[in-house]
């Protein structure tokens, strides 16, 4: 048996809403999830170029970005994200549950938060995705019939305020984003003992050599460094028969768990800005949504200042420096 997980994020760029990075945990009978996975799980999971003949009965798993457009919505994000959790055995049927199943750790920051606090949706939110118990059935037999199980969906939402400590701590964006990627790693692989474990993770910007940080975080191992360059680089430790191998690498979503990490960060991202948007437009109702990015985010923040100082919310819960 090997333990297989994908990490990605959603949200890096923006000034507005959280920075979200997820983690999925998939045993396999052995590595059968190459990068031709595609072909292994069709019809049952299928990439984004398979959509249009496939997705009325299949799911999609691809790179966020071939999924998503604003005009499109959260429908294909929605259907494989609620699938793979179900697959993993749970059940969500609101937001709330959502995020209370995916990140339990961050329950008391979003409850400081009035925008959460104000919001839960009912879930599938998307007519897609009203026939999920039918569709995760077909997906988990796929899966069975190639070895290979999900067994964990986890996410990390850092909120504005703790963006701005972590980014105070450690001087770059960049090196946010690794912690937190590597923090998570850490809290998904650590309960697996004896178990061999690949880890896949999109790049981080440009970012090249990734030994240093490994160390912080698994700072009672010693991190072997294979290859380091523009396209991949790769690192391991532990035993014999229990290696840890991780590997960050350009195009990462092309691995399977890497996709779907990047489809759960996007589709809570979404789900975050939607609640984000909703609060401002009960208080302001002619106020146009943002998704966050640096441009229309600072109009956004220039409307909503007068609200905002009236409802006594500071820029540290609402503003994202960098």
């Amino acid at each position: 048996m090997e333990l297989l997980v994908g990490v990605d994020e959603a949200g890096y760029g923006p000034n507005l809403g959280p920075l979200v990075v997820s983690a999925t945990v998939w045993r396999s009978d052995h590595d059968r999830l190459s990068d031709r996975w595609s072909e292994r799980l069709a019809p049952h999971v299928v990439p984004a170029s398979a959509a249009a003949r496939h997705a009325a009965t299949s799911v999609v798993m691809d790179d966020s970005k071939r999924l998503y457009q604003p005009a499109r919505g959260v429908g294909l994000l929605e259907r494989g994200v609620l699938a793979a959790i179900w697959c993993s055995g749970l059940r969500v049927e609101s937001s709330s549950q959502l995020w209370a199943t995916l990140d339990p750790a961050g329950a008391s920051e979003r409850r400081s938060l009035p925008w959460y606090a104000a919001h839960d949706c009912r879930l599938p939110q998307s007519p897609t995705a009203v026939d999920l118990p039918q569709v995760a059935e077909r997906m988990s037999t796929g899966l069975r019939s190639c070895g290979v199980e999900i067994v964990q969906l986890a996410s990390v939402a850092v909120e504005p305020a703790h963006w701005n400590q972590l980014l105070q701590k450690w001087g770059s964006k960049g090196t946010v984003l690794t912690q937190v990627s590597l923090q998570l790693v850490r809290q998904v692989i650590d309960p697996w003992r004896g178990v061999p474990i690949r880890v896949v993770c999109d790049k981080h910007g440009g970012r090249n050599c990734y030994a240093a940080a490994l160390q912080h975080v698994f700072p009672e191992t010693r991190i072997q460094v294979g290859t380091e360059g523009r396209a991949s680089s790769h690192y391991s430790w532990g035993e014999p028969g229990a290696e840890r191998r991780i590997q960050f690498r350009s195009g990462g979503e092309a691995f399977l768990p890497t996709a779907l990490a990047s489809m759960t960060s996007k589709y809570l991202r979404e789900l975050a800005m939607q609640a984000f948007n909703r609060f401002w437009q009960a208080h302001q109702p002619q106020l146009r949504p943002t998704a966050g990015y640096p441009v229309d985010a600072r109009r956004f923040k220039a409307e909503i200042a007068p609200l905002q100082s009236a409802l006594g919310i500071s820029d540290q819960m609402v503003w994202r420096e960098r």
